[in-house]
Parts: C-alpha cells; structure tokens; sequence
C-alpha cells in the first residue's frame, strides 16, 4: 500500500467497492445501532472476511481502511456540524449572552 497513492484511480476503486459492501452490509442488517456489543462485532467480524476475499486483500488491510473510512465519515459529520452552529449563531438577531 505504500506505493499508492490517494490519486491512484486502483484505491479510488477499491474505496468505492468497500463502500458499496458497506451500504449492502447496512441495508441487510439494518439499523447497526440497535445491536449488541456481541452481534455487532460478529457483523464485523464476518463483513471483514468478505471483504478481504472480495477485494484479494489481507483482512487486517481491509480493517485499517474500515477505520479510516469512518473516521472520515466522523470527521465530516463534526465539521458539518460545527459549521452549522457557527453559522446559526453568527445569524441569530438576539445574541445569547
């Protein structure tokens, strides 16, 4: 991996399969949220093995680029929210005191 680049169109592929094993994967088991500890982690465990043997990888690599497409996702989720906040407050008539 580390002869690849993010501009390499192999890992944007790559990225987009796993992202589209995901959204099967959530579609499937619906809400992630409502399973337990012990569900959830046999879900990952299983997920990580399918995709490791869909995508021809190491299913610790797949585990690593899991974790990294998350926190991306958390990361977005943060920065949106807090420019909303910004935003709505930098708007508001009444400023809070």
């Amino acid at each position: 991996m580390n002869s690849v680049g993010p501009a390499d169109p192999s890992l944007a592929e790559t990225y987009a399969r796993l992202a589209q094993l995901i959204s099967q994967e959530e579609e499937e088991h619906g809400k992630i949220a409502e399973m337990s500890e012990a569900s959830l982690r046999e879900w990952l465990n299983e997920f990580m093995m399918r995709a490791a043997t869909a995508l021809g990888i190491a299913a610790a690599k797949v585990a690593a680029w899991v974790a990294d497409y998350l926190q991306i996702g958390r990361n977005a989720l943060s920065a949106a929210k807090d420019g909303f906040r910004t935003s709505y407050e930098a708007s508001r008539r009444i400023r809070r005191s």
